[in-house]
């Protein structure tokens, strides 16, 4: 795996971190419209963020980011 590829993975794995964290702290797809870290992220993700709806990124974080999560680090793994 190029050096460059394990970065990108490891970045990725901490902001799936971050968002897993997130729904195991106990919070609700409420919070998602005051946390800065959140609103913070949504920006990030595209310079048109206010198109990116909070019951999309809450279904993301909840469902797709834990499976996500170990696919990363199985290849962070094996690479």
């Amino acid at each position: 795996m190029k050096p460059d590829d394990r970065i990108r993975l490891t970045h990725m794995t901490e902001a799936l971190g971050h968002a897993i964290r997130f729904i195991d702290e106990g919070r609700s797809r409420g919070d998602l419209d005051s946390e800065p870290a959140i609103i913070g992220m949504r920006r990030r993700l595209v310079h048109a963020y206010a198109d990116i709806g909070h019951d999309i990124l809450w279904t993301t974080a909840a469902e797709a980011a834990p499976k996500l999560l170990a696919a990363v680090n199985s290849t962070l793994e094996s690479g």
